[in-house]
């Protein structure tokens, strides 16, 4: 078979595989209790099952397996190592609720392993504030605290329906079109099999209602890794090819995670300045203040993405005015704090100080939701029917 046909079927084996395995998970999760309950926080009416990050990797593992016949993946073996594991504790986590200091020991443990087996770790800032190569111990410090950073900013955005996906499914597309512009293939076929994945996902966590299911601890921490490692590559490129870029690849990276990151850094500090932990649960996340507004879930996860391609596009404006990374560093994090935590403040605001105005645009959001009901529908009976059709 010719190694083309072999990477386009490992591509597309997702889409068939997540299919199959879902509606059996789905009754597992149900019989088992392995589910979301409905509570003050949360936008479901039932339970729903929390299987989706075993639905992901099984799939992704699978379209691995059958693209390294072909394509050499060796350096990955590490990196999916530690994948099972934090799936397993994420799914230990769906069902026993762990407590945050356990997962956050495990999420160190994780990426403290990939630093020291697998090299995953930032290991210069390229003349980005005047820094070349960093101290080891630095290093290791660092990439430690940027990784369960990560990992911690992709579990906080899987609060609705599709965002989480869609941002991988966001990051996946950036990721190929860079691993393809820098000729890095194994790693642009590792992130487009991620996509296929997550699309498939996408369109049961979105758009099903017998199969819904959603990706719960074992899946948003498995897809913070998986973009950790990926910013990993990213940074260190220049190991590879020296003097491409001068440090745009800081910048670069941020942008593209821009959503979560800025989102997670306003939360936090909420939260810390209201005197609460950092881990205790709320509602002031941008996709909270947006679905309490009246958007949809659906369209809530389009305009934070819209938000990030706004982030990455003035990164693509300052690299063509080629001016100096450290500056260029600056104006991306301005761009994030205008961007993402903007509308945060401006929602925020309307609620607290002008709540008629608020209103006014809940009840406006309310019925164009209630206008496009019918063409949800349509979509939700056509994605129930496609597992039967599949077997």
């Amino acid at each position: 078979m010719a190694p083309w046909l072999v990477i386009l079927i490992s591509i597309l084996l997702p889409l068939i595989l997540v299919p199959l395995i879902l509606p059996s998970l789905v009754k597992v999760a149900k019989r088992k209790h392995v589910t979301d309950s409905p509570n003050y926080r949360k936008f479901q009416r039932r339970p729903v099952s929390l299987l989706g990050g075993l639905v992901v990797v099984s799939s992704l593992s699978t379209a691995l397996a059958c693209a390294s016949l072909y394509v050499p993946l060796n350096d990955l073996f590490p990196a999916m190592c530690m994948t099972v594991l934090l799936m397993t504790v994420g799914l230990i986590d769906d069902i026993l609720d762990l407590s945050y200091l356990i997962k956050l020991i495990i999420q160190v443990f994780v990426i403290a392993v990939l630093c020291f087996a697998g090299s995953y770790r930032i290991t210069s800032f390229w003349s980005l504030f005047g820094i070349n190569e960093l101290p080891l111990w630095f290093s290791y410090f660092f990439s430690i605290f940027i990784g369960v950073s990560i990992i911690n900013a992709i579990n906080f955005i899987d609060g609705i329906d599709g965002l989480a996906a869609s941002f991988g499914l966001f990051f996946c597309i950036n990721l190929t079109v860079w691993c393809w512009h820098h000729n890095e293939l194994s790693h642009a076929i590792f992130s487009l099999i991620w996509g296929s994945a997550l699309f498939a996902f996408w369109l049961f966590n979105c758009w099903s209602n017998k199969y819904k299911i959603y990706l719960g601890d074992s899946g948003s921490l498995v897809l913070g890794l998986f973009i950790y490692l990926s910013i990993c590559k990213i940074l260190s490129h220049q190991e590879i090819e020296p003097h491409t870029s001068d440090g745009y690849e800081f910048s670069f990276a941020l942008s593209l995670i821009a959503a979560p990151t800025f989102d997670f850094l306003r939360v936090i500090f909420s939260r810390l300045t209201d005197k609460r932990s950092a881990a205790s649960p709320d509602r002031n996340h941008l996709h909270h203040l947006l679905v309490d507004i009246g958007f949809t879930p659906f369209r809530t996860s389009c305009i934070i993405i819209k938000q990030n391609i706004m982030v990455v596009t003035a990164w693509g404006i300052l690299t063509e005015l080629q001016i100096n990374p450290t500056i260029q560093f600056f104006l991306v994090c301005i761009a994030g704090i205008i961007f993402i935590n903007g509308p945060a403040f401006y929602l925020h605001y309307l609620r607290i100080k002008r709540p008629n105005k608020y209103h006014y645009h809940l009840r406006k959001l309310r019925a164009r939701r209630i206008k496009h009901l019918p063409a949800r529908r349509k979509i939700t009976t056509i994605m129930d029917h496609i597992p039967t059709l599949i077997r």
